[in-house]
């Protein structure tokens, strides 16, 4: 009886540590951790806007009325200019520190995962 019992609780245990969990629309695993960052927006969008600007950028009146909640909002509501980082204002307000407003600057590793991302088309994954 105990060898069943055994063998039965091992194999629900390898069930359950074998279930592969689900990826939201970032790319997040659940209850995981962000992709690599890298100079895309579902990248950008796990390791930088959801930890740093989800609070105060999305929501029925997000500040500023920039929408970071999804790949559409952000470049209808944020003047982001496809190809031209230093024309766009979410990279020059990253660049010179200005967001994300009351917390840290972002690392240098993040504003050039930013700039690539628009320097290169926006590109979505």
């Amino acid at each position: 009886m105990k060898k069943v019992t055994i063998v039965g609780l091992s194999l629900l245990l390898l069930v359950a540590c074998g279930k592969q969990s689900s990826s939201n629309q970032s790319g997040v695993q659940e209850g995981g951790t962000p992709p690599a960052l890298t100079g895309t927006y579902a990248s950008i969008d796990a390791n930088i806007f959801q930890p740093l600007c989800y609070r105060c950028h999305t929501g029925t009146n997000p500040a500023g009325g920039d929408d970071f909640s999804n790949y559409p909002s952000l470049l209808t509501s944020y003047d982001i200019v496809s190809g031209n980082p230093e024309q766009s204002q979410l990279y020059i307000d990253v660049k010179n520190g200005v967001m994300p407003k009351g917390g840290p600057a972002l690392s240098a590793v993040q504003v050039q995962a930013i700039y690539d991302w628009i320097k290169n088309g926006l590109p979505q994954h």
